[in-house]
């Protein structure tokens, strides 16, 4: 392979990385620009969805399913824009500084997003919901080292 095919190669590629982390940040800004009512429906809507499949969570959880089934859907959205800022940010920087500035991002993301919830209607900015955010972008943290862990040893067998 050419140098130039190689080049033309990695160009696509950050540009596949940079297109799929602006599709989540507008992911994340669409669903936080539901109202209060809308957002609480598409909860309902994932513990009918574990029922039908046969997991009660109502009935493990009791009143406190709506708070968590939202909770974990903070932690995924952010532990999944982690992965995919890191994927960014490594294009520029390849040290342990590209997990730092990653993080803070995720940390920045979160604090303007819970601001922005204050302009919806039947929302709140929660600063407790920033700090389930940056959780998860420290689970995605986690995760992308032990996944480079991984690859590392079995590159090395």
């Amino acid at each position: 392979m050419t140098n130039f095919a190689i080049e033309k190669l990695m160009n696509m590629n950050n540009k596949l990385r940079w297109g799929l982390l602006i599709a989540w940040l507008i992911l994340i800004f669409t669903l936080s620009q539901m109202a209060g009512e809308e957002s609480s429906e598409q909860s309902k809507f994932v513990v009918w969805l574990f029922s039908t499949l046969g997991l009660d969570l109502n009935g493990w959880f009791g009143e406190m399913t709506m708070w968590i089934v939202r909770k974990a859907a903070h932690t995924f959205e952010y532990f999944m824009m982690f992965i995919l800022v890191h994927n960014v940010m490594h294009i520029y920087i390849k040290s342990w500084h590209g997990f730092c500035y990653s993080l803070l991002c995720i940390f920045l993301y979160a604090c303007t997003d819970e601001i922005h919830q204050t302009f919806i209607n039947g929302r709140a900015g929660c600063f407790e919901d920033v700090l389930i955010d940056t959780f998860g972008g420290c689970l995605g943290l986690i995760f992308v080292l032990l996944w480079n862990k991984l690859r590392q040893i079995k590159e090395n067998k």
